[in-house]
């Protein structure tokens, strides 16, 4: 990797590329917006932009478009985050989307036959027992 990570996303893309995203760089789990593609065939890794939120212990989770959607975490505040974000591998491009209702890190992210994301928990019980179907629409 390009930079040290700890709490961060790793997600398969289509072409076999893998998206590292956020994390920190130390024991503390305070988020960086930083992004890269490593390639495994290669060994090599390319800056993939940044986000417009610093996160750790987010979700990522690959769409049935091939983008990757971002959420929650914990910025370098630190705070717990509500925010999402979208990743183009196709542009490179990240976009801000409808966040959750609630602020969450360390949660589980599972996408739904339907296209939905179903968020679930929190590391700091901060919406205990808690689920959302996390709809969002992209720009």
């Amino acid at each position: 990797m390009l930079d040290e990570r700890t709490g961060h996303t790793a997600t398969l893309l289509p072409d076999c590329l893998v998206l590292m995203v956020g994390g920190s760089d130390n024991a503390v789990t305070t988020g960086t917006a930083s992004a890269e593609l490593f390639d495994p065939g290669r060994g090599s890794s390319a800056r993939a932009g940044d986000m417009a939120d610093e996160r750790a212990r987010h979700t990522a989770t690959l769409l049935p478009d091939g983008t990757v959607l971002v959420a929650g975490g914990r910025n370098e505040a630190p705070e717990a985050l509500a925010s999402a974000e979208l990743f183009d591998p196709l542009t490179g491009a990240w976009t801000a989307v409808a966040g959750m209702a609630t602020v969450r890190e360390g949660h589980t992210a599972t996408l739904l036959t339907d296209g939905s994301v179903l968020v679930a928990g929190d590391f700091n019980d901060l919406s205990p027992a808690t689920t959302e179907l996390f709809g969002f629409s992209a720009p």
